[in-house]
């Protein structure tokens, strides 16, 4: 028997270790092998599968379409719609803001004569005073506007009566509705009936008109409420006597505003301001000595102006 040499052991330590790795590897491959073999039977059911689903899903991705171009188009014309009642609104407002800012030049006009002269033209005051109410033709049965909460106090008095608290105005304005959202119930255009002059449409771009007037309406345009009173809601805000303050929470009978402030509250929403400033219980304020054209008064009685 012939001696093993050191090269020859070497060499077949060598054939070993090669023949160990490449069954390693033979294994390895063989479980790859399954593992793809088995993803692609599931990827086959999956193709298949999608096959079958391919028609509703070819169906579905044509209704997207045509809904993305339907709504495209749709983009377009609201857009179109949008840029015409822009327009609409800005020549709206520069008209009525026109008209306010000529009154205001004109009462400018008569301070700065008398402040000058002491004493009014008489003819110029005619003049002026006529230019003024020409803008008043048709208005008679309108509520007044531009007035402050000075003038209609200033009103009160001489007329012997008062404005009302902003407790009196509501229990008013509810017309025995206790917990009514509006002074009529609680839903703002029963069976499709206009109850208020308020604004419809896109504030401010866009007042549709669909209760028959563009601004203020004449006083009885819209049914009294429970009390026989009329535009308790909408047409024009209404001051009210009380200085402004935060309520404190829970539930108030008849609150009193505080003996001063910096506003006055006014109540009652009107044509240029949209349904959810209509609601009874709604509030506004602003400094006394302001007037503006969508604020006026009423008076009441039963109480002494503090």
């Amino acid at each position: 028997m012939t001696a093993m040499k050191k090269g020859d052991k070497d060499h077949g330590q060598y054939v070993r270790k090669v023949q160990e790795e490449t069954l390693r590897h033979s294994k390895d491959l063989l479980a790859e092998n399954e593992r793809l073999r088995t993803r692609v039977v599931s990827l086959e059911g999956e193709v298949a599968a999608l096959e079958l689903e391919r028609p509703r899903l070819v169906g579905e991705l044509d209704r997207v379409r045509e809904d993305l171009r339907r709504h495209q188009a749709l983009q377009q014309e609201l857009k179109q719609k949008l840029e015409l009642s822009q327009a609409e609104g800005l020549r709206y407002s520069e008209s009525y803001l026109g008209i306010e800012r000529q009154n205001a030049n004109l009462a400018n006009l008569y301070v700065a004569s008398y402040r000058l002269h002491g004493t009014l033209d008489r003819e110029e005051l005619y003049l002026a005073i006529q230019e003024i109410l020409s803008n008043l033709i048709g208005c008679d049965e309108h509520p007044v506007t531009q007035v402050t909460y000075d003038d209609a106090s200033a009103f009160a008095s001489w007329a012997g009566k008062v404005l009302p608290t902003e407790a009196e105005w509501e229990y008013a304005a509810r017309g025995g509705l206790e917990g009514s959202i509006f002074a009529w119930g609680d839903e703002f255009e029963p069976h499709g009936r206009h109850m208020a002059n308020t604004w419809q449409g896109t504030f401010p771009w866009q007042n549709l008109c669909l209760d028959g007037f563009e601004g203020t309406s004449p006083v009885s345009s819209f049914p009294a409420n429970g009390f026989g009173l009329f535009d308790m809601t909408g047409n024009v805000w209404e001051w009210t006597l009380d200085w402004f303050a935060e309520y404190p929470p829970g539930d108030l009978k008849d609150p009193v505003g505080p003996a001063q402030g910096v506003y006055k509250v006014f109540r009652g929403g009107s044509w240029n301001h949209a349904v959810e400033f209509a609601r009874s219980r709604n509030r506004f304020m602003m400094p006394p000595t302001n007037g503006i054209y969508f604020v006026g008064f009423r008076l009441a009685l039963g109480h002494k102006v503090p």
